[in-house]
């Protein structure tokens, strides 16, 4: 800090403490102590309370002190630091406050040195923020300087605070704007209406004392017998805390809010005419913060196109504990997994290609925290697939053979068009070769055939080249295909023959009639001439 570099250099040191100390009494003593005052205290939030900062110098004569104080700036709030009694005289560094941080740091100077037991340095002003344990810490570096000549750091010990914030309870207000009961203890995080409930403290927001919750308001009700008239309440981490704050006329309902996370104890006490009392103890588990430290590392594989990845798996969770967490592997549903102590989640018969595996903690009150982890499997080298027959015939079976790994299992796909692909699988043998004459007949058009392989440990090769050939229509494929070709054949030419069998008939029948018709034109003729003769020649 400031002034320990200043009188980090002998040389330096020594003049500066001669000039201004010359006069001043030397005391060799053995020690000083930092600390602050109270150390303790619980205060409600939004509440300004004063900490003094104190040094004990047991007997050495000081003339210098730095130091630093670190606090946590989501619980408290310095407000403001104040010098005008202290023991210092002069200041390097004044009380400097940095809220971003959660610091508060100084260092000052009495020209002809001081000592006593309670040295005032100098006061701060705190608000509470948010219910809880807040500490204030001196950090390592702080130093409490001797006027011996030498500057002699005496320091110690130091001894920081720990203040306890409590909810804040706040009355509802009534139409008029007043509060709904005049209790001047009254104030903050409480809110008091009319509510029925049973003999035992009953809590529409934690209603299962067993159970933890995120939810950070209570509400918490009890019945109010006749008799009863008034009741005490407390909320601490004591499970049989006494109730210290009154309520007369007696409520019957009580929100506390800014529960902070852990286990704590809602009491009730209730206070009959004829002096007696009863008190009752509720627990009350809130745990509002996820879980941290999520992680799951890939463990280290001998082989990489191994399908099977197990991940180490870790998170925290102070409060109330891991419960479950939750895998889902790149688009796929999640699943939940407990941790059985081992830590490792496994994943098996993962395919080739990059993956992201999808993860989320679960705490004991369902506040979760997830991460993505990415991570890939290789691929096999494919198989080399190879069609036995260039021009395979129509009718013929699809013979494919081909090299691989030794012992895998290959998987031979065919499809014709756009067909679904018929699939088979054959076992290469030790030299990574392979055949199989495929069940597929071959019929007319565009085939295409590949293949893909898997080892005995399930790790899965890359797809191979897509092939394709072409199968011609052959004539006696065709009639295999179409049976009844050939009849059709035999009957169009029985219908062609009787066709031109008809035909001729008919042209025969027709030359007959003809015939007969000239004949008969002949004989008409040759009457008709005798006629004319015998007339003729009767003449």
């Amino acid at each position: 800090m400031f002034l320990s570099n200043i009188l980090s250099l002998r040389s330096i040191k020594v003049g500066v403490l001669f000039f201004f100390f010359s006069f001043a009494q030397v005391v060799y003593a053995t020690d000083a102590t930092l600390f602050l005052s109270p150390v303790t205290g619980t205060f409600v939030i939004g509440d300004t309370f004063s900490v003094q900062v104190m040094v004990a110098s047991d007997g050495v004569n000081l003339n210098a002190v730095e130091g630093k104080i670190t606090f946590d700036s989501e619980m408290l709030e310095i407000m403001s630091a104040t010098t005008s009694d202290s023991a210092l005289t002069s200041w390097a560094i004044p009380p400097t406050i940095d809220s971003q941080k959660g610091e508060l740091s100084w260092s000052g100077i009495v020209p002809r040195g001081i000592t006593g037991e309670r040295l005032l340095l100098f006061q701060f002003e705190v608000k509470g923020r948010r219910a809880g344990e807040a500490p204030l810490r001196f950090t390592t570096g702080a130093a409490v300087l001797a006027a011996d000549g030498n500057g002699t750091n005496v320091l110690t010990s130091m001894n920081g605070g720990v203040y306890v914030i409590t909810p804040k309870e706040v009355l509802p207000q009534t139409s008029s704007g007043g509060s709904a009961f005049s209790t001047s203890e009254t104030s903050g995080g409480e809110v008091l209406g009319a509510a029925t409930g049973t003999t035992h403290i009953t809590s529409t927001t934690h209603p299962d004392p067993e159970r933890w919750y995120t939810e950070r308001t209570g509400i918490f009700a009890w019945e109010v017998p006749l008799g009863v008239v008034a009741v005490h309440t407390g909320f601490d981490n004591k499970s049989t805390g006494a109730p210290f704050r009154e309520y007369r006329p007696a409520i019957k309902e009580k929100t506390i809010k800014d529960i902070f996370d852990g286990v704590q104890y809602f009491h009730l006490s209730r206070e009959y005419e004829n002096g007696e009392t009863d008190i009752e103890h509720r627990r009350v588990a809130v745990d509002a913060t996820p879980p941290a430290g999520l992680s799951a590392t890939i463990i280290s594989r001998d082989d990489a196109t191994d399908p099977t990845v197990s991940f180490l798996v870790a998170a925290t969770d102070t409060v109330s504990g891991i419960d479950h967490f939750t895998f889902a592997l790149d688009d796929a549903s999640p699943v939940e997994w407990h941790d059985d102590g081992t830590h490792r989640y496994a994943l098996s018969r993962v395919s080739p290609g990059q993956h992201v595996l999808h993860g989320v903690a679960y705490d004991q009150a369902g506040n979760i925290t997830s991460i993505d982890e990415n991570f890939s499997v290789d691929a096999l080298p494919p198989p080399e697939v190879i069609l036995s027959k260039t021009t395979p015939k129509e009718g013929e079976q699809f013979t494919l053979s081909g090299k691989t790994i030794p012992g895998g299992t290959v998987r031979l796909f065919v499809a014709r068009g756009g067909e679904e692909p018929s699939v088979e699988e054959v076992t290469s043998d030790a030299h990574g070769t392979f055949s199989l004459a495929s069940v597929v007949r071959l019929s007319p058009g565009v085939y295409e055939y590949w293949g893909e392989v898997k080892n005995v440990h399930g790790a899965v090769s890359s797809q191979s080249v897509h092939a394709s050939v072409v199968v011609s229509t052959t004539l006696l494929g065709l009639v295999k295909r179409h049976p009844m070709i050939p009849a059709a054949v035999v009957g169009l030419f029985v219908i062609l023959a009787g066709t031109i069998f008809l035909v001729r008939r008919a042209r025969r029948g027709i030359g007959e009639k003809e015939d007969e018709e000239v004949e008969k034109s002949l004989v008409a003729m040759v009457s008709r001439k005798k006629v004319i003769w015998v007339v003729v020649g009767g003449t």
